[in-house]
């Protein structure tokens, strides 16, 4: 959404889809025989989105500057589960992910005319150190008939970037 604020300059602020993770794999070993030794299938889910403010000004004729400020928040799931030939248990890796954050950001954006109908367009943007936060839970646990059995590994993870 955006809104003119008089003559040279503009407010926008709105939600989006930021990044998005969608895979679903599967890996198969074969033995001589070409009868299947082992499976591993690979899924990821998830995302984020973010929430956003803006404003640009014309500062002088042709030169405008801008600056916007992002919430960045969503939850990305990954896992891996294996299955060997022979095996009643399989193992299953997983980890979920939440994200959330502030990042800003600032452009500008010069217009000439060179001569009739040729103009010259220069821009540029800059993002700012973020303060991008990732809370991890890691899982590694045996699974059987497709339900989890027993539990190898639980870490929960703190990241900043």
């Amino acid at each position: 959404m955006g809104f003119n604020l008089g003559e040279k300059g503009g407010l926008s602020f709105g939600l989006m889809p930021n990044t998005s993770v969608g895979y679903n794999l599967i890996s198969r070993d074969y033995d001589v025989d070409n009868e299947i030794l082992a499976a591993t299938a690979y899924k990821g889910q998830g995302g984020t989105s973010k929430v956003f403010l803006g404003f640009g000004y014309e500062v002088a004729k042709g030169l405008n500057l801008g600056i916007q400020g992002n919430y960045v928040f969503g939850k990305i799931e990954n896992s891996i589960v294996n299955q060997i030939k022979g095996s009643t248990l399989s193992t299953k890796y997983e980890t979920i992910s939440n994200v959330s954050g502030f990042n800003f950001g600032a452009g500008f954006q010069y217009k000439t005319e060179v001569k009739e109908n040729l103009n010259l367009l220069l821009g540029g943007n800059f993002n700012f150190e973020n303060d991008v936060k990732s809370n991890e839970k890691e899982y590694l646990y045996s699974i059987s008939s497709g339900f989890p059995r027993d539990t190898i590994l639980n870490n929960k993870n703190s990241l900043q970037s």
